[in-house]
């Protein structure tokens, strides 16, 4: 099992536009492709430490299984028509990470 840590820095206000992109569209397509979505943070404009960030945990079966199921969204015709022409006009930065469980994490 993998689990990849997804962070994503926006512009201001770009945090609220990409909450409401991903409830309303990049979740139900990344679902119908087998994504498995295990937790979905943010830090909004009036919280401490680095504003206008999201992070998201994502577990995967295997890198292959990752790679197609990816590879399968981003061929997408919906994906690609209505999601990268908003994520590319309040996205900053994203930092991607595959996380190894401690022995003793509860999630493994």
């Amino acid at each position: 099992m993998i689990h990849e840590r997804r962070l994503s820095t926006f512009a201001v206000g770009g945090l609220a536009v990409y909450l409401e992109l991903f409830e309303q569209r990049i979740l139900p397509i990344v679902t119908e492709y087998g994504w498995d979505l295990i937790g979905f943070w943010s830090a909004g404009q009036n919280e401490v430490g680095t504003l206008n960030q999201a992070m998201h945990l994502w577990r995967w079966e295997d890198l292959a299984v990752r790679e197609r199921r990816r590879d399968a969204v981003y061929a997408d015709p919906v994906w690609r028509a209505e999601v990268v022409p908003v994520i590319t006009t309040v996205l900053t930065r994203q930092e991607n990470a595959f996380l190894r469980p401690a022995p003793f994490s509860p999630i493994r």
